[in-house]
């Protein structure tokens, strides 16, 4: 016991001061994509063209979609004159889908706090329930390291619960498939009221890649109203 004592005493805090200072990101990290339409030449369609999950349109006013954005740099290596590029902005949390759609000069309208009947409800104690509905393991490991030392999500009074009778709201991962939708509307239902439902999108928001599977559709998604989207931009590997 004493030597574990004695190593903890070594170690110092390890959990981070965010937010009270910026974290340290990866010298490649992908945050928020920032557009350059002037740089377009005339007709130009080549980051469209290579956007494998069609985020980007050119019709005139150069557009992303962060809902549908894998945050790969396909798009930004694939124009000629640089009209796209990734900053290392990490804030991504949104409580509209539309406003994850950005044309050039257009600021992220970022989720603001909550309504002020449920802030004094739910303010610095948030309970919530993490279901993932067809995820493939990305977003659940995010969302289990916020409760390590490092992160320490509790120290915000936000908490993961084993029960959805015992929590506040949802955390929910994946793309919701059929065979997950029964259980998440049974775990929705389960929520007391008022509840929140927030959808987690490290991939993407709409399950694109899976829209032409039977399995997988993004419908599944439209019976609940999310109250944040939270768009987690990923580094390069």
């Amino acid at each position: 016991m004493p030597s574990l004592i004695l190593t903890r005493l070594r170690q110092g805090k390890r959990t981070l001061s965010f937010p009270e200072t910026e974290p340290v990101l990866p010298e490649r990290f992908r945050g928020l994509p920032m557009l350059d339409q002037a740089r377009c030449p005339s007709g130009c369609t080549s980051c469209a063209d290579a956007c494998p999950t069609d985020a980007i349109t050119s019709n005139g006013d150069l557009q992303i979609d962060l809902g549908r954005c894998l945050f790969c740099p396909e798009c930004a290596n694939a124009c000629p004159e640089g009209a796209i590029r990734f900053t290392s902005q990490y804030q991504l949390a949104a409580s509209n889908r539309n406003d994850l759609v950005l044309t050039e000069g257009e600021t992220l309208q970022l989720a603001g706090r909550l309504a002020e009947q449920t802030h004094r409800i739910l303010g610095r104690s948030l309970k919530l329930r993490q279901v993932s509905a067809g995820g493939c393991n990305g977003c659940e490991a995010d969302v289990n390291v916020l409760n390590t030392v490092v992160f320490d999500l509790g120290r915000f009074g936000i908490q993961f619960v084993a029960s959805p009778r015992h929590a506040d709201g949802l955390l929910i991962t994946g793309a919701v498939t059929q065979n997950m939708r029964l259980a998440l509307e049974k775990t929705y239902q389960a929520v007391p009221y008022p509840k929140i439902e927030s959808r987690w999108a490290l991939v993407q928001f709409q399950a694109v890649h899976f829209a032409i599977i039977p399995r997988f559709s993004t419908a599944q998604t439209a019976s609940f109203r999310w109250t944040f989207t939270f768009l987690a931009a990923r580094h390069t590997l």
